[in-house]
Parts: C-alpha cells; structure tokens; sequence
C-alpha cells in the first residue's frame, strides 16, 4: 500500500493527530498565563484516587505538573504502575478504553521506547515515560513538561484529553478528564469496577462486575473499567 494511502487512511480515523512521519516536538514557549487545568480520578476505596493538575509554567514555557495518586493496588505485577495524558475524554459510561493512547500528535507510537533523558522524542502524553514511573501504593510528583499545552487549538493542547492510570502491563486502573478547576467534575461519584468477560472486550456489552476479592493477575489485556452506578 502507497504511503499517501496509508495516511489517507489513518487521517480518517484520529483526524486530531499530525499525520507525519515520528519527529521530536517542539517545546511550547506560549502558553496562556494563568490557564489552568485538573483531573480528579473517581473517589473509589478500592481503586486508586488522586489528581493531576496542569498548570502554564513561568513564562509560558511548558506546564507545570502536580500530580497525586493513593490507594494503588500492592499486587498485580510486576507491580509498578504508569500513567498518561491520553487523547480522548472518557465518555459518560467511564469506560477507560475509549480514551486511546498517550496523546502523540508527532506520531512517535507506543512501539517506540521513550527515553527520559530526550524527552522530546517521547509521546507527548507519555507521563511517566517522560519523568518516572509510580512505585509503591502512593505517589506524588511536581515537576516542568516542556512539550504540553495549555493553549486550545494547538496540537499539544491537553485540556480536552483525559488522565490514565494503567498497571506496567498497560491494563486500565482508572481514569478521568481534565477540566477547569470550579466547573462540573468529568469523574464519576459512583463508580463500580468492571472487567471484561472476554480477552480484549472493551465494550459494554461485554462487561461484568468484578467478584468481591478477585484480583486483576498480569495476564489480563483486557481494559478495567469504570461506569456510573
């Protein structure tokens, strides 16, 4: 198949991504002064809870992160966990699945390794790729990203994007959108832990509550998931 065919192709499906061959990006130098943005995962005591807050760095210059995670699960290795600003909001079922990957408008992919001492050639919503992943039950971080933007419209805007927390196998622990601090929450008050039936399921369809006491072992690839009572 042509190259231009296979853009063609991949451009009808995630039209907000920059259909180029794998590139670094770019710092960002002019995000808006004050803009501000946070996620706050479902309030869950069995599942982790926390919040990430993006805020437009000195300057403009990139952003500045605050993020705060409790309550992960101390098995289900090999246990550490990682997250990510992924490019889709969660919709109003919760379901994590739909969210896609680590926001990549330089299309990098997941196939490609992200090393933290060249952050720029990372997926730009690669979190803990970019600035360490989440060891133990509780986690908290603050720290510059130069490549995210508070600004809309731009290809590195994240405030239409959503926080997954995911075991190191990529199973999906929780999840939640970014929005303006004082508006409506995007995370879900009730929220009851689903998981596939099938290997892979991501549907609803194909969803069923979780047994008291089972575990989430490293060989589940199917997506857990969260969905309003």
């Amino acid at each position: 198949m042509r190259l231009a065919t296979v853009l063609y192709l991949a451009g009808a499906y995630f039209p907000s991504t920059i259909l180029a061959q794998s590139t670094t990006a770019p710092a960002v130098t002019a995000n808006p002064q004050g803009a501000q943005y946070i996620a706050t995962l479902p309030n869950n005591a069995t599942w982790p809870m926390g919040s990430m807050v993006v805020s437009t760095a000195p300057s403009g210059m990139g952003v500045s992160v605050q993020i705060s995670i409790s309550n992960l699960p101390p098995s289900g290795g090999p246990f550490h966990a990682v997250y990510s600003i992924n490019m889709f909001p969660v919709n109003a079922s919760g379901n994590c699945s739909i969210t896609g990957g680590p926001l990549d408008p330089y299309n990098v992919t997941e196939a490609a390794l992200c090393d933290p001492n060249n952050p720029a050639t990372c997926q730009v919503g690669d979190m803990s790729g970019k600035h360490g992943p989440i060891n133990g039950t509780n986690y908290a971080a603050s720290y510059n990203d130069a490549y995210l933007s508070t600004q809309p419209n731009t290809t590195t805007f994240m405030g239409n994007c959503s926080l997954v927390v995911y075991f190191a196998n990529k199973t999906r622990l929780s999840c939640a959108n970014f929005t303006v601090p004082g508006r409506s929450s995007s995370s879900f008050a009730s929220p009851i832990i689903l998981h596939a039936t099938s290997v892979g399921g991501s549907s609803a369809g194909n969803m069923q509550p979780l047994a008291p006491g089972a575990g989430i072992g490293a060989s589940t690839v199917a997506d857990v998931q969260i969905a309003t009572v």
